[in-house]
């Protein structure tokens, strides 16, 4: 007998229960041959094993595909950085040493708290400190914070602890925010800002009362304000200083603004405002001097000041010798002490030349106010421009308050200037004739060598001392070229003649930061100094009855560059050496217009340190591989170069750091027009202080303040005059 597979009816019916009288010996027989059993079977266990393999050729319920789960491969986390742990708390701790007890002492970044680490600078009770009170930073130590870490919820995001809501965190999250982005204390208190945290982000999420947020944010302030003292106590190097005074539109309340310009030793520049201080005194030489002395005292910057930028007004030059003597400003650099602004003499120039033209350009504006006076002409126009596959540009707004919106009208028009008239004539029976035009685009091209020039001197983390000269150059030029064209060559004169005012002669400051960029250095100064003069005063070279020589002017520069060099050196020479540094960023390049062509590199011969005479010979004959059309890093350059020259490296980093305009200043008086709406009048004065500095500070953290700045508004408001104080509206 031979048994085979059977469903299970056939098995209960061929596997009988024990009690009946099937035959059962032959059963267990067939199957022990069939199977190839090792033991004796009986009949429970012949029942048992036919079970089982029935039970294994059950076929099995299946989930239906559309419901199958499945699983995604999960991402690697990304490499993670190790870094020294010295290196991670200092990121965590400002070090700072006492002189006259000589313990280190470390300042917490987080919340303001100061621990004494002793004459080893051990980080030891720091350490600790971040570890109770910041457990999340102690965790990027190594040191872990007792709880299971957990894979980063983003690709491009570094693993991190377990997450908590932090109440405190939130606040201070809360009040950066209103702070950096200008916006009202009451937004803390929005009901749709909740609404969204609590449905997007944390539903542990709370709102904070305008006070509780105001509160924090002085808090800030404070603790802020304080790491800043510090850090200009031990500051080894100097500072620049700009200051102006603004009026507010509502209460006519003024204020005086003053930020600092530096170069860390890391090679960046900075800049951060002190004060915006409410300043309702008489706004005379002595008034001034009391006010920005309280400042510096305030930040122990007494005697750590370069120069201070001021515009021109009489009474901010009255101001300067006893700023000077407070300074202690009495060496060769104090010649250098008051530095004017050089875009509120450009925006001088341009007003006095837009006053020269008068009506010449109302036939086109008065076009322009035909469109934008006539709904019905305005939209002829768009079809009018895409019928011709043309894309369209609204007219910017002419305000007689701002020269560059001038400048940007003439660009639009010029842009238009094949379909602009003849729509005028089609349409309305306007004319404009192609003089006219031609008369527009004149002046338009005038107007670009001022507009690049104040966007140039505009920057705050790029030297601009070393781009006056180059800028200068340019609008020489600009001034050469247009001085015999029709009718521009009045507009031109009055330009010339404010110009010339304050920079007949060339500061020689900014012949010094000239040498001090490693592309011009002396070899390209006197071809400068030549193309210059010649341009504006032609081969006689008189100014107000009195010479000028290109070469003594030379001179005078070079004698003065080897004489700070000397005065540098008596006091920098026992300073110990700075650390080997690489190059690695770079910068945007100005080899352009009537300076580029100037330009010629520097015949150079390889000379070693140990053939050079001196530090200067050195450098006077470094080779410097550079493109005329490549990017090119001046700070960055020196930073890799400052063991080769310890002594220049000095100078250049206290040079370098002055700023050419007063644009942080402008930025500043921007800035409080923001906070200073009609709906937020009534703040107080040191309210208003404490939000547009620490609002800075914020911007510094992240280098966005440049982002925040529209040089070409900044500076073209005609409400200054030269000779009297300068007071900027709102911006718009």
């Amino acid at each position: 007998m031979i048994l085979k597979r059977v469903t299970k009816g056939e098995m209960e019916m061929r596997c009988p229960k024990s009690n009946s009288n099937k035959n059962w010996p032959d059963i267990i027989t067939a199957f022990y041959n069939n199977n190839k059993c090792r033991r004796p079977l009986t009949k429970r266990s012949l029942r048992m094993k036919m079970r089982r393999n029935w039970n294994r050729r059950r076929p099995r319920r299946r989930v239906p595909a559309a419901t199958t789960p499945t699983r995604l491969p999960h991402p690697k986390p990304p490499p993670v950085i190790k870094k020294s742990k010295s290196e991670l708390m200092k990121n965590n701790f400002d070090k700072w040493k006492d002189p006259q007890t000589g313990y280190w002492h470390a300042t917490c970044k987080w919340c303001n708290n100061n621990y004494s680490l002793g004459t080893s600078g051990g980080y030891g009770s720091a350490a600790r400190h971040l570890k109770a009170k910041h457990p999340v930073e102690y965790a990027k130590l190594g040191g872990g914070t007792g709880k299971q870490t957990q894979i980063s919820r983003f690709a491009n995001s570094q693993p991190f602890g377990n997450f908590s809501y932090n109440d405190a965190q939130n606040l201070t999250g809360m009040a950066n925010l209103i702070c950096e982005e200008n916006l009202p204390y009451l937004f803390s208190e929005s009901l749709a800002l909740r609404d969204y945290a609590q449905g997007s982000l944390n539903p542990q999420f709370r709102n904070y009362s305008r006070k509780t947020v105001k509160k924090e944010i002085i808090r800030l302030y404070n603790a802020e304000k304080v790491r800043l003292q510090n850090f200009f106590a031990n500051f080894d190097g100097r500072v620049t200083i700009c200051s102006d005074i603004w009026e507010d539109d509502f209460h006519h309340l003024y204020y005086l603004g003053l930020t600092a310009h530096y170069i860390d030793e890391d090679w960046n520049m900075h800049k951060r405002v002190l004060a915006f201080r409410e300043f309702n005194d008489r706004h005379t030489a002595e008034h001034i001097y009391i006010l920005i002395e309280r400042i510096l005292i305030e930040y122990n910057l007494i005697d750590k000041v370069f120069a201070i930028g001021f515009d021109n007004a009489t009474n901010n030059t009255a101001a300067i010798p006893r700023l000077r003597e407070l300074c202690g400003a009495n060496s060769l650099m104090g010649r250098f002490f008051h530095q004017r602004c050089a875009c509120h003499v450009i925006n001088l120039c341009v007003q006095d030349g837009l006053k020269a033209l008068g009506d010449s350009m109302e036939v086109i504006k008065g076009g322009i106010r035909r469109i934008w006076g006539n709904g019905q002409l305005r939209l002829k126009w768009q079809s009018y421009l895409t019928e011709r596959g043309v894309r369209y540009v609204a007219f910017p707004k002419d305000l007689s308050i701002r020269w560059n919106s001038t400048y940007k009208l003439l660009k639009v028009v010029l842009r238009y200037k094949e379909h602009f008239p003849a729509f005028l004539k089609e349409h309305d029976n306007y004319i404009i004739n192609a003089a006219e035009i031609d008369t527009c685009e004149k002046i338009c091209n005038v107007l670009i060598y001022f507009f690049n020039a104040t966007e140039t001197f505009s920057h705050v983390y790029k030297p601009t001392a070393n781009q006056f000269i180059p800028q200068a150059v340019n609008l020489a030029d600009a001034f050469k070229e247009f001085q015999n064209a029709v009718f521009v060559h009045y507009f031109c004169d009055h330009m010339k003649e404010k110009f010339l005012k304050y920079y007949a002669h060339i500061p020689h400051i900014y012949g010094i930061a000239f040498i001090l960029d490693p592309r011009y250095r002396l070899a390209n100064l006197e071809d400068c100094f030549n193309f210059y003069y010649l341009a504006f005063f032609g081969e006689f070279q008189m100014y107000d009855d009195n010479p000028i020589d290109p070469k003594t002017e030379y001179n005078e520069v070079s004698t003065l560059f080897y004489a700070l060099f000397n005065e540098f050196r008596a006091q920098y020479s026992n300073a110990p050496p700075p650390p080997s540094r690489t190059s690695s960023s770079k910068g945007k390049s100005i080899f352009k217009s009537a300076f580029g062509n100037l330009m010629k590199k520097t015949k150079t011969t390889h000379v070693t340190e140990q053939s050079a005479l001196n530090e200067i010979t050195l450098y006077l004959t470094y080779e410097v591989d550079f493109e005329e059309n490549d990017d090119f890093d001046v700070l960055d350059w020196w930073k890799s170069k400052e063991r080769t020259f310890p002594i220049l490296a000095r100078m250049a980093k206290q040079i370098l750091s002055m700023p050419v305009s007063t644009v942080a200043v402008e930025q500043e008086f921007s800035s409080a027009g923001n906070v200073l709406t009609a709906s937020r009048s009534r703040l107080s004065a040191e309210s208003l202080e404490t939000l547009i500095c620490y609002h800075d500070w914020l911007k510094a953290a992240h280098r966005t303040q440049e982002l925040s700045i529209t040089p070409s508004q900044d500076f073209m408001d005609d409400s200054t005059t030269d000779g009297g104080s300068t007071y900027a509206g709102d911006s718009d």
